[in-house]
């Protein structure tokens, strides 16, 4: 989610992230010599000082403010990179595990969450969370997840099943 966010926002910020580098030059009206030179907003740490580094037997000699502007293309192209790589894991094909409806209600199911809650919890973190099962029941209602296009889970349903076999016992 981070990586969306800050992806889409270097993107959205850039122009204006540029903008802040400009200067701003005052020239007399009668005379039109420069009077004064200077950032926008007051940055002063922009200026265009020269800085020079010597990598093996070449040579780089940048401005601040070309240094700037490289580090937020990087900067953008990795957001954008990262992105893509979760969306690609987001839709990986993953195998039908082996876990069935009875050894769930077993580890975590109703009766088991009311002896011992955290183990249920702690049972269902390590076994089951983020698996795919194949258990037959019926389809009740299904929820998509698609009315906020900046959520996590914005590829996702929640699927209501009535299992044949019911989690909670008669009279519950």
């Amino acid at each position: 989610m981070g990586i969306l966010v800050f992806g889409i926002m270097s993107m959205i910020m850039m122009p204006f992230l540029v903008g802040l580098t400009k200067q701003a030059v005052h020239k007399c009206a009668k005379c039109l010599n420069d009077v004064k030179q200077s950032n926008l907003l007051g940055l002063n740490s922009l200026e265009d000082k020269v800085i020079a580094k010597k990598v093996g037997g070449v040579g780089v000699i940048l401005t601040r403010r070309y240094l700037l502007y490289i580090v937020m293309v990087i900067f953008s192209f990795l957001s954008i990179y990262m992105f893509v790589l979760v969306e690609e894991k987001a839709h990986e094909f993953h195998l039908i595990s082996d876990l069935t409806w009875d050894q769930f209600r077993d580890d975590c199911g109703f009766t088991a969450f009311s002896k011992n809650p955290r183990q249920a919890f702690r049972n269902f973190e390590m076994q089951y969370f983020g698996k795919q099962v194949g258990w037959d029941g019926y389809i009740v209602r299904v929820n998509l997840n698609d009315e906020d296009p900046m959520s996590v889970s914005y590829h996702t349903a929640n699927i209501m099943v009535k299992m044949a076999t019911p989690d909670i016992p008669e009279g519950q």
